[in-house]
């Protein structure tokens, strides 16, 4: 073709399209244009002398990525390459290198997937060597791993995985790619197994939080952890009374440090029983004003508690139990429409 226009786009003023002196096409694989034109909304943006566009009925291809650059104070001048590798229609890897020019480089992949229309899985990992260049100085390199995935299945259960771990909080702050990810004092991973059936709902846990405050780091872990619990359901026709309920069974562990030292360490495992049943009285209306009184009484049991004074973990029971009265008043709604 000759003085040939290519877009996609079906508009009469095209989002996008290429303008071209020549162009050499080949139907269902690819179009290579020459002395090109790049255009957005036919305002011509960026002259290309050769460009290859694939035209293939295929969504997508493999290949590697358009490098980038930028510039950071902290790690000098940076380079990024990828490559992107297709696994299939619902499925993808992503490999990526980062030359930092004042500190080293770093190495990572992304892996994604959909396994059917509602589930999905990615997860991926960067590593980063530190001080190959540049000035000398603390190395602040590292690793991190995360993983975001949503499994349903035909019986009703659902799996959940949210994990996000890095080898140490400096290493996030220098070279964490967005401001978010670099100043949120919180990394956690958790692991749940989840299902409703009728008002009951049901839950299995597997997780761990750890917050950094100052150079102090809390860690608390959840492992495992069943909860059972009844939304608010109607005792009996003849009695407008209302039941619900909270169960668990857990073992949890706190881990409290400061740079090597350890302030608070709990067992590996300390058993944890909670209990809470709940009583709501919906009363009549008076005048527009409704009145829901609520009583629910918890109960949890620890096996192992802190002495306040020694600040030391000791192996004796400890036994929370407390009533909580709830008086829901309501005046009158007005509306006009």
């Amino acid at each position: 073709l000759e003085n040939a226009s290519l877009t996609a786009c079906q508009e009469e003023v095209p989002k996008w399209s290429f303008t071209a002196k020549r162009a050499r096409i080949r139907l269902d694989h690819r179009a290579n244009v020459y002395n090109a034109l790049f255009r957005i909304r036919n305002i011509p943006v960026l002259y290309l002398p050769y460009a290859s566009l694939s035209i293939s009925k295929k969504d997508r291809s493999s290949g590697f990525l358009l490098p980038s650059s930028g510039s950071s104070n902290i790690k000098g001048r940076t380079l990024h390459m990828a490559y992107y590798q297709t696994l299939g229609r619902s499925a993808d890897l992503l490999v990526r290198t980062d030359i930092f020019s004042k500190r080293g480089i770093g190495l990572g992949f992304d892996f994604r997937a959909k396994p059917n229309e509602n589930s999905r899985i990615a997860f991926g990992s960067f590593l980063v060597f530190d001080r190959l260049f540049g000035d000398k100085g603390e190395n602040q390199g590292g690793s991190s791993f995360y993983a975001d995935a949503v499994q349903y299945f035909k019986n009703g259960f659902m799996a959940v995985a949210d994990v996000n771990i890095t080898s140490s909080f400096t290493f996030r702050q220098v070279f964490a790619e967005n401001v978010l990810t670099a100043i949120s004092p919180e990394e956690r991973s958790i692991f749940y197994l989840h299902k409703n059936w009728r008002s009951l709902s049901f839950n299995a846990l597997f997780g761990e939080q750890s917050s950094f405050i100052g150079d102090q780091v809390v860690k608390v872990r959840r492992l495992p952890s069943i909860e059972i619990s009844q939304r608010s359901t109607r005792i009996a026709d003849s009695f407008p009374a209302y039941f619900s309920f909270g169960a668990a069974l857990e073992g949890v562990r706190r881990n409290e440090s400061t740079g090597n030292e350890v302030n608070l360490k709990t067992p590996s495992i300390v058993q944890r029983a909670d209990f809470s049943p709940r009583i709501t009285f919906p009363l009549k209306s008076f005048g527009g004003f409704t009145l829901t009184p609520a009583v629910e009484l918890r109960s949890t049991f620890y096996s192992d508690s802190i002495d306040p004074v020694k600040r030391q973990v000791t192996g004796a029971n400890l036994f929370r139990n407390y009533v909580d009265l709830n008086l829901d008043l309501r005046a009158p709604a007005l509306a006009r429409i």
